[in-house]
């Protein structure tokens, strides 16, 4: 991957040209370079492959940014662009953060939507990744910087991932949902086919654009336990990366998060082990799970089982107490 080195470590490009996306049932006429897009490199990329999730709404136990951090952390990588935050962000709802620096100096970290070009070695493929926070504002226009960012990247392909809470055990293998281009890729695989109706977030949005615009896009959506939703949660990242890795036929070695996935269950197991109800309640999804019984969305109403609210309480306390690795 050869990357063009620009005059400045960050500038705003200029208008160009425009563009049309077809959207819906108009068009929508977009700059190709936008305002809102700082470019700090233009990569050659070797037919990319586009990734993205986005935190918040779409992204339970943070799986989903995780998984695409992990494809950033793992290769090399270079900040090839990002999409700028003041015109898409409610920052009283996604908050900067300050830090003390050497010799007591304060700085501010701002929300950022980072775009990366990585670089596979082993591979005739490059990879775009897109770390992003869901926007509150605009989404719409922030949808097109994203078609726009792909145009000018000539991506091929286009994935997302996100994370739900799901009535499902932490003792059974992560189950995947996802709606694709190419669904019968999925079934392969064993990805579910998604049925969900109801309210949606970015990621959903998103996509409407890239099937109207006839561009190939597949979602990935992790079943994390309800019970147990905090962060970490390295059984649906090794999933999720193990199945995206699959479809666009590159080689992820992912046994770090194998090992850190077992250990992780022997600690959920060590949890609940001391609550009868907690274990009759794993128990039961177990078996519904085993039975192929699966629902996008979980509503705990039977008395008989324990509070959720309470279980993951008592899970979240638990792991808190573990020393920290060595």
């Amino acid at each position: 991957m050869h990357f063009e080195q620009g005059t400045a470590l960050k500038s705003i490009t200029f208008l160009r040209s425009i563009r049309v996306f077809n959207v819906g049932l108009s068009s929508i006429f977009c700059i190709e370079d936008s305002e809102s897009i700082i470019w700090y490199h233009r990569p050659q990329l070797r037919n990319p492959i586009f990734v993205a999730a986005f935190e918040g709404w779409n992204d339970a136990g943070e799986a989903a940014s995780d998984s695409v951090a992990w494809i950033v952390d793992k290769f090399s990588s270079q900040l090839v662009a990002e999409i700028e935050g003041d015109t898409y962000f409610d920052y009283q709802a996604v908050r900067p953060n300050i830090s003390v620096g050497e010799g007591g100096i304060r700085q501010v970290s701002w929300p950022r939507n980072r775009i990366y070009g990585i670089s596979l070695d082993d591979s005739d493929r490059d990879i775009v990744v897109m770390l992003s926070h869901e926007p509150n504002y605009r989404w719409k226009a922030f949808c097109v910087d994203i078609l726009q960012v792909i145009s000018e990247l000539k991506c091929e392909e286009i994935f997302t991932f996100g994370s739900m809470m799901a009535e499902v055990p932490h003792t059974r293998p992560t189950r995947l949902t996802g709606i694709g281009s190419e669904r019968e890729r999925l079934d392969a695989l064993e990805v579910l086919p998604s049925n969900y109706e109801g309210p949606t977030g970015i990621i959903g949005v998103l996509h409407e654009y890239l099937t109207q615009n006839h561009l190939s896009s597949t979602s990935l959506w992790a079943t994390i336990p309800h019970y147990v939703a905090q962060r970490p949660q390295p059984a649906a990242m090794n999933e999720l990366l193990n199945t995206f890795s699959a479809l666009v036929g590159v080689d992820f070695d992912t046994s770090d998060l194998a090992s850190q996935a077992a250990d992780w269950v022997n600690h959920v197991n060590d949890a609940v082990a001391d609550d009868d109800q907690a274990v009759e309640y794993v128990a039961e999804l177990e078996m519904r799970y085993d039975s192929g019984d699966f629902a996008e969305t979980y509503e705990l109403a039977d008395e008989e089982f324990p509070s959720a609210e309470a279980l993951a309480a008592e899970v979240e306390k638990f792991l808190r107490d573990q020393p920290p690795e060595k």
